[in-house]
């Protein structure tokens, strides 16, 4: 057993050395992967709007959350739960919002800021396309 111990910490002294001689051995980077795009024509993922405030965009994600917004609106939380940054939101008449719910929607429209968040306004749900 003492051997053992003895022959590990040995080692270990030598994997030390080498280190810090600035013998190192590269690690192999693992293949890129992919992202698959979505599904509708033209469409950007929910994360990527950010990136995109101010143009016309299609934006495709799944909504995560509905909560209530003022005017007799509702915001449509796709991606993350609002405060997080990196959420997308789109408003929409109240009487709306329940139909959409945990569903992985399209969304065409002119992305603005709201609070920080980018935000599509959509005053014709029906143009809101359900893919599941």
């Amino acid at each position: 057993m003492e051997a053992t111990a003895t022959s590990a910490r040995r080692t270990a002294v030598v994997n030390v050395q080498r280190l810090s001689s600035g013998d190192v051995v590269p690690t192999a980077s693992p293949e890129a992967t992919s992202a698959p795009r979505p599904t509708c024509q033209d469409a950007i993922w929910w994360y990527e709007a950010r990136a995109h405030i101010g143009e016309s965009r299609v934006i495709q994600g799944t909504i995560v959350r509905t909560r209530p917004a003022p005017d007799d609106n509702v915001l449509l939380e796709l991606g993350q739960l609002y405060p997080d940054p990196t959420g997308f939101s789109v408003l929409v008449p109240a009487a709306a919002g329940p139909a959409f719910e945990g569903k992985t929607v399209c969304v065409q429209g002119r992305i603005v800021s709201v609070l920080g968040a980018p935000t599509i306004v959509e005053r014709e749900p029906s143009t809101i396309r359900v893919l599941n």
